[in-house]
């Protein structure tokens, strides 16, 4: 008898033993391989595609636009500048460095319209108005 129940408890051990090693490969999700791509589905990405590069050209023209306007805006800005020294008769100490240093600055000017392009016409801008404050009678 009692070799009967060991046989028993082995047959249930064997079994769940067997039975927990089946367990993952049942739970596991079976997957199908992925469908091909309709013509149209790749018509759609293909002219989605299209639509995004052409909206990425015409933000690129707009931002060379905005910087090449900028420009045209400080050289102007520079050149009054430029005149406003001159007619001065008595120039402040360090304002022919200033505008020196401005003029460098604005050739450095970034290549394009990119983030630091606000932070670099505000900085340009704030230096315009220091030099200008400096040139106004007193």
């Amino acid at each position: 008898m009692t070799t009967t129940i060991r046989s028993v408890f082995a047959v249930l051990l064997f079994a769940s033993c067997a039975s927990t090693e089946s367990a993952p490969e049942s739970a596991s999700v079976k997957t199908e391989p992925a469908a091909e791509p309709s013509a149209k589905t790749t018509r759609d990405n293909l002219a989605t595609e299209e639509v995004e590069r052409q909206r990425g050209e015409k933000e690129l023209v707009a931002e060379d636009k905005t910087r090449a306007q900028y420009h045209a805006a400080v050289t102007t800005r520079l050149a009054k500048l430029d005149t406003a020294i001159a007619a001065t008769r008595d120039v402040p100490a360090g304002v022919r460095t200033r505008r020196n240093a401005l003029e460098v600055r604005i050739s450095e000017m970034p290549a394009t319209a990119d983030a630091t392009w606000a932070a670099y016409t505000k900085d340009v801008d704030a230096k315009f108005t220091g030099i200008e404050r400096d040139l106004r009678p007193q």
